[in-house]
């Protein structure tokens, strides 16, 4: 699903969620077909039953952790839809400095330099700032979930309740 252009989900989480729904598929499979694994190697190395079991589960709960991290990240985002990088005195990464300032603050600010122009009687620059600044308002959209019932659908149910279902499901079956 796309907004504005833009994935609403991410490359990376799209990716955990397919590793976490074919590793619990077949883990799932294993577990209510009875296939024997008692006979399977890992990087040219003969396991155990018992050692595959802690294998199995080790790799689920990375990958369960991994598409948690993703969606929960992309979910931020979605709340943020309408922010914008702007410099401040807030320390980032590497020494540098920023932090997340709404696109509508960043409008507030426009119209109060805007209030300004108006009384310096500037008319020319003033018309051009009214028509810019309406144009980019229009833009602004809100919570994007607050919109359809298919957003709750792709974000919520299908990027995350069901890859953590049959993730929790398969750890229950090992």
């Amino acid at each position: 699903m796309r907004l504005g252009g833009v994935d609403i989900i991410s490359r990376a989480t799209r990716s955990s969620m397919r590793v976490l729904l074919s590793l619990g598929v077949a883990i799932l499979l294993v577990h209510y077909l009875e296939i024997d694994i008692s006979e399977v190697t890992v990087l040219g190395i003969r396991l155990e039953l018992n050692q595959t079991e802690g294998v199995i589960k080790s790799v689920l709960f990375i990958v369960l952790v991994s598409h948690v991290v993703q969606w929960f990240g992309d979910f931020l985002s979605l709340r943020n839809w309408n922010v914008a990088l702007k410099s401040t005195e807030v320390q980032i990464l590497f020494g540098g400095r920023t932090t997340l300032v709404s696109k509508l603050e960043m409008y507030l600010k426009d119209w109060e330099n805007l209030k300004s122009i108006a009384d310096e009687g500037k008319a020319d620059v003033f018309e051009k700032q009214i028509e810019l600044l309406s144009s980019e308002t229009r833009k602004l959209r809100r919570f994007v979930l607050g919109d359809t019932i298919y957003a709750w659908f792709y974000v919520v149910l299908w990027s995350l309740v069901l890859p953590l279902g049959i993730g929790i499901w398969a750890w229950k079956a090992v």
